[in-house]
């Protein structure tokens, strides 16, 4: 499902438009890139490439825009043992989620952490650092492929 910074749907994708808009408006720099694989079911998944040095908060608003959540509800990263968080939320035992970058969490190919969202429903996302492009031009983050249909994050 790749997603141009035209926003053109390549892959037929309803909201390529919105996806693209939003993932330009996180820009990335001329830093190694991962190429990271984010699951929510073995058929829900996206790949993504972003800069190494993007922290933990930019990661949560690509897979807000990737997996079309609307950010009404908390959500927790957890690396190794500790957990990180967005400040604002006031979740105890946190750790705020601006003060880790990818390449600290996910440090070497087959690293992986998890994503929390909505700790009711948790909807909880396995990532994993495929691997790194060392010279690889990235202006933004890009998703690159993918499959399966986004979660239904409220039912009528």
């Amino acid at each position: 499902m790749p997603v141009g910074s035209t926003g053109s749907p390549a892959a037929g994708h309803p909201q390529a438009r919105a996806v693209a808009e939003t993932l330009a408006a996180v820009a990335g720099s001329a830093v190694p890139v991962q190429q990271l694989k984010i699951s929510v079911s073995e058929r829900c998944w996206r790949r993504v490439l972003i800069a190494e040095n993007a922290t933990l908060e930019l990661l949560h608003r690509v897979i807000k825009a990737l997996f079309g959540w609307d950010d009404d509800h908390l959500h927790v990263f957890t690396v190794g043992r500790r957990h990180y968080a967005d400040p604002c939320h006031g979740l105890e035992e946190t750790v705020p989620e601006y003060s880790m970058r990818l390449h600290q969490a996910l440090s070497h190919p087959k690293a992986t952490l998890s994503y929390t969202y909505d700790l009711g429903a948790s909807w909880r996302h396995e990532i994993v650092l495929e691997k790194v492009l060392d010279e690889h031009p990235l202006p933004q983050p890009e998703c690159r492929a993918g499959q399966g249909d986004n979660p239904i994050e409220y039912y009528d």
